[in-house]
Parts: structure tokens; sequence; C-alpha cells
């Protein structure tokens, strides 16, 4: 799984100046090691319920 990395104003403004200078968009992502967790019906049913009330996707993950 990824997540946005945390950059430095440095790095942040590296990735900017390459955006600029090729003219696309970069997103800077670091892997993070998780397992995603096993939930029963009735957690999966509210899982569910917050995802759509917070208009996201959220994983559940040990």
């Amino acid at each position: 799984m990824f997540v946005f990395a945390p950059l430095s104003s440095e790095q942040i403004q590296r990735v900017q100046e390459f955006e600029r200078t090729e003219g696309i968009r970069l997103l800077a992502l670091k892997e993070v090691q998780v397992e995603p967790e096993l939930l029963p019906a009735d957690k999966l049913m509210a899982l569910n319920d917050l995802e759509k009330s917070l208009g996201v996707c959220l994983l559940a993950v040990r």
C-alpha cells in the first residue's frame, strides 16, 4: 500500500520545479507495510456507512 510521502520544503520545491519543467503533475508516495483487516459483517456495514457519509474510501488494516 502507498500513502502520501512526507516531503521537506526542499523536496517539495524540487518536485514542483520538475512538474513545471516537464508539464506534468506528480504525486509523491511512500510504501507502507500493512495487512488488510478482516471485518465481521456488522463492522463492514458500519465502515461502509461511514465511507458513504464522508465520501471517501476507507481501508481497515492491521
